[in-house]
């Protein structure tokens, strides 16, 4: 029985496309998966984009990080996330060029110049940054916020 693995990575390709909807003319294009910190799942997928670029968010507190909602729903352990996030720093230390390690406490506008400078994103400049889910809810906070303006 023959497999062709090129129309296969196609059609994968083409749907994880179709998911993330992009509109005609989109510059970046780029979707949020807080679940999967697999290495090999991120090599597959730039093989499917190789222009992709990867940013690597995890919190330095690994204890805080637990003790998260979702963290203690998956009963995910310090010693569990730990290894995670050690995995995706030794994977940035691997692919520098086409990772972006990026710390939740780093979270503040010169940081998100640096990442959008780094996506290649010139002509524009990050205001304030959003707090969601702030105190453990899944709602985030209300009022208005300018986040990033481009020009």
């Amino acid at each position: 029985f023959f497999f062709d693995y090129g129309v296969i990575r196609n059609n994968i390709r083409k749907t994880i496309i179709d998911v993330i909807s992009p509109t005609w003319g989109d510059e970046v294009i780029g979707y949020k998966e807080v679940k999967n910190t697999d290495p090999e799942l991120f090599q597959f997928l730039k093989g499917m984009f190789p222009c992709m670029k990867l940013i690597l968010n995890y919190r330095l507190d690994v204890k805080e990080q637990a003790n998260t909602p979702m963290h203690k729903q998956s009963g995910h352990t310090t010693e569990g996330l730990a290894k995670k996030n050690q995995q995706m720093i030794d994977f940035h230390a691997k692919h520098p060029n086409w990772t972006y390690l990026m710390p939740l406490q780093d979270f503040n506008p010169a940081r998100f110049d640096a990442l959008l400078a780094w996506l290649g994103e010139t002509h524009c400049r990050t205001g304030s940054i959003p707090h969601s889910h702030q105190k453990d809810s899944y709602v985030s906070d209300s009022g208005s916020w300018n986040s990033t303006v481009c020009m």
